[in-house]
């Protein structure tokens, strides 16, 4: 007896069940078709595609909001794809997002699209149950919404005196607008509380339109809208304090 041990794991080959040693019997290679005497020739192959339906998000969404579904095929029957995010050439996405289990990618992170970057790549890997696997990358796209106006007013600094004629001013309304470079528009909404008492500027300026009396009633509530160039606005009350001045005709104190 000659002893043929082709892969030289110590069995002879009529008894080794995988004669080259590839991890594929000889049985699956002749199934398969490949060479069960190559350990090169093997049982499978490799996935040969790998997409990616769906590549934009849009700011502001909440961690883990689905950016789009991986998609893979393989040619051998039955295979069991994983995806996975590798390090490699452009990658640098990759801390911003994940693969949940049914092979979506999602984010980690929550984008503001005035304070980050507005494209973002991604390398992913798919794999087969063998560990046979391609590698492609993937450019994510944020996109830009409108934002509402939100409010930095002092309502501290919204009084008046009584007595004082019409035209003075009470005080100004603070708004600023996420997205950069918005223009603000400032109204008083009409027929809402005490807003036929005073008029506001395009700059957000607060005037008396005519004379209050602190003992007749000592705050006054008015509803201001606010609207940015692509017509999205909030609305808001606010109270204004009339301050008192102590009127003393006769001077005894009273």
């Amino acid at each position: 007896n000659v002893v043929e041990d082709l892969d030289g794991d110590g069995v002879e080959d009529h008894y080794d069940p995988d004669d080259d040693g590839d991890g594929f019997s000889d049985l699956e290679e002749l199934n398969y078709p490949s060479d069960p005497r190559d350990a090169n020739s093997v049982a499978n192959v490799a996935p040969d595609s790998l997409d990616l339906n769906g590549t934009s998000i849009l700011e502001n969404q909440p961690v883990g909001a689905r950016v789009g579904q991986l998609l893979a095929t393989d040619p051998d029957a039955n295979a069991s794809l994983h995806f996975a995010l590798v390090e490699g050439n452009d990658s640098g996405g990759n801390v911003y997002f994940s693969i949940d289990q049914n092979g979506s990618l999602i984010t980690t992170v929550s984008f503001d699209y005035e304070n980050n970057e507005s494209n973002f790549s991604v390398r992913v890997q798919v794999a087969d149950e063998h560990n046979f696997s391609i590698e492609k990358t993937f450019t994510i796209h944020l996109l830009n919404q409108n934002e509402l106006p939100y409010d930095l007013t002092d309502p501290s600094m919204l009084r008046i005196e009584e007595n004082q004629p019409a035209g003075t001013r009470v005080g100004d309304i603070v708004f600023a607008d996420p997205d950069h470079g918005s223009v603000l528009d400032y109204v008083l909404v009409s027929g809402a509380f005490d807003n036929q008492s005073f008029t506001l500027d395009a700059n957000g300026t607060i005037r008396s339109a005519r004379t209050f009396d602190y003992e007749l009633n000592s705050t006054r509530t008015i509803k201001i809208k606010v609207t940015d160039e692509n017509n999205a606005s909030v609305e808001k009350d606010y109270s204004i304090a009339v301050i008192n001045v102590v009127e003393d005709l006769d001077g005894d104190g009273v």
